[in-house]
């Protein structure tokens, strides 16, 4: 606390002395104006960095689960329950998938529904597939359904998606180039 009064009145002083000798003023305006952009940009950039963290970590996620899937078929199909189906496929898929499905293992098992660590997956990872996958799981678990299937089902769907999401890229690869040729003249 006493650092920061001491930096505190620092400034002050520095602004009063500025504001009594004019050549001092322009200097003490131009400093301030470039502390302001410095911390606009940083602030900025700091954001962008935090946006293009999340959305690599969710195209991770996006590529792991259909894996991850097929390991709880696996699993479920071997007598396993859900969450120990989960807590398999969790140790056997890489973060960061794998710490999510070990993560809702570890909320039950500490005694939490089933219901609120699917919704809070849900949550901390906001994909459609992610949505399709819970869904799923509470339709099955309310009906007795069988899991199995349903999971190997969401596999094959997902797989798909995946095979289809590349053939657009691929597609449209020639006017995104366009696009940064363009952008960059």
């Amino acid at each position: 606390m006493p650092i920061l009064l001491a930096v505190l009145s620092g400034i002050a002083c520095a602004a009063l002395t500025a504001c009594a000798i004019p050549s001092i003023n322009k200097m003490f305006a131009k400093f301030i104006l470039s502390a302001g952009r410095a911390r606009a940009g940083f602030t900025a950039g700091r954001g962008l960095l935090e946006r293009v963290m999340a959305a690599r970590r969710i195209d991770a996620v996006r590529g792991q689960m259909t894996g991850a899937l097929l390991a709880m078929s696996t699993s479920v199909r071997a007598g396993l329950s859900l969450s120990q189906a989960m807590a398999a496929a969790g140790e056997r898929t890489p973060d960061p998938l794998g710490g999510e499905l070990t993560r809702v293992s570890g909320e039950l098992a500490l005694g939490g529904t089933m219901e609120a660590a699917l919704r809070g997956l849900e949550k901390r990872i906001p994909l459609p597939e992610m949505r399709m996958l819970v869904a799923g799981l509470e339709l099955a678990r309310t009906t007795g359904a069988s899991l199995a299937p349903l999971l190997d089902k969401l596999a094959e769907t997902l797989r798909e998606r995946e095979r289809l999401r590349g053939q657009l890229r691929a597609m449209t690869a020639q006017g995104r180039m366009s696009g940064w040729v363009v952008g960059m003249v």
